[in-house]
């Protein structure tokens, strides 16, 4: 079972606030508009074959009845926790120097996570779910992936029509990026499969196309020998008009075939909107200062809910950081960008820049 399925139902029953328990590979749940009757779903097909849960998959009543009504709330809302400030200062620094963090600004933010249902359609169907996240802006929010610890939000705030519309062409532009190789891979398979199949047709047809003229020519060569070397046998076949009257009907029943292969072995592929997620969070601005035995720099970084951060750029080649270090002048510099002098000293390429000067 696609772990997209899994996660996108479970997603729905927790932001829905319906009652799910847990049993081994089995889950019991309990809609609030009908709790009297409880339902056994899971997403194992050996659970399912054991008759113990309804298989939750696609097409299946359960997953059916969760699409509708995703269409029919439309937009679902959740909030995102802020993230864990100390862990996320932990993965900044290194040994070299210390954290202090100061003043935290909180920034609020809100982005899209969109779920595509994906249907690639040739010599054989498939489907699966393509799941999108994007920021206001309509750029891809990589970050937002993984999360799944949302905190369900009773009053969302309203989808801006410009933005929706923004996110939605953005969306259609990522998905076309992320199952390009995909259906890449569908054609070549389907043309391989249409080469075998048209020069298995045209074999067919030429070889009829052979037969037919030989016949009318064998029959022609009979008709030309004189009365006495026909041992009494009138001639049989047909003319060389019935021939290529037949040859032609071959032709049209040739192109014909090859027509009805080429339209089964074309890759046709629809994306339909299934469920749409207004994520709000807060990212938090902060002030930090970094310190060791020699010197202190103080430096301001943006926190996401699931602790990434946007990363300082090094003072000695002006590229982005994720560990920081802190040279004996005061330098904020990657690991790269440090050189040992002397057992116990170190400088960075800053330094050495500064006293060429």
């Amino acid at each position: 079972m696609s772990s997209g399925i899994r996660d996108f139902v479970m997603g729905y029953l927790e932001l829905a606030g319906h009652e799910v328990r847990s049993d081994c590979d089995c889950y019991i749940v309990r809609f609030q508009s009908d709790p009297d009757r409880i339902h056994a779903i899971t997403f194992s097909s050996e659970v399912a074959r054991r008759g113990q849960c309804e298989l939750v998959a696609l097409g299946s009543p359960f997953f059916s009845g969760i699409l509708e009504d995703t269409r029919r709330r439309g937009v679902a809302a959740a909030r995102l926790p802020s993230a864990n400030l100390e862990v996320a200062l932990s993965s900044m620094t290194s040994g070299t120097c210390r954290a202090v963090l100061g003043a935290v600004e909180e920034m609020s933010r809100t982005a899209l996570k969109l779920y595509y249902l994906l249907t690639c359609t040739s010599h054989k169907r498939s489907q699966r779910f393509v799941e999108l996240a994007l920021d206001a802006s309509g750029q891809e929010a990589a970050w937002l992936y993984p999360v799944r610890n949302y905190i369900n939000d009773e009053k969302p705030e309203r989808v801006d029509v410009k933005e929706l519309e923004l996110v939605l062409d953005r969306s259609a532009s990522i998905l076309k990026k992320s199952v390009d190789q995909e259906l890449k891979d569908l054609k070549d398979e389907s043309g391989r499969l249409l080469a075998s199949a048209v020069d298995r047709i045209q074999s067919y047809y030429a070889e009829l196309r052979d037969e037919t003229r030989n016949e009318a020519e064998f029959a022609r060569s009979r008709a030309e020998r004189p009365p006495s070397a026909r041992h009494g046998i009138s001639p049989v076949g047909i003319s060389f008009e019935e021939a290529e009257g037949l040859v032609a009907e071959y032709d049209r029943l040739e192109e014909l075939e090859i027509g009805r292969e080429r339209a089964r072995y074309d890759v046709r592929a629809e994306a339909t909107i299934v469920g749409v997620l207004l994520v709000s969070y807060n990212v938090l601005r902060c002030h930090v200062k970094l310190q060791n035995e020699k010197a202190s720099s103080e430096i301001v970084v943006q926190v996401l809910p699931n602790g990434d951060f946007d990363p300082p750029i090094c003072e000695a080649c002006n590229k982005p950081i994720m560990e920081m270090r802190l040279c004996p002048n005061g330098h904020v510099v990657g690991q790269e960008c440090i050189e040992v002098t002397a057992p116990g000293e170190t400088r960075c390429v800053a330094c050495e820049r500064d006293s060429n000067r």
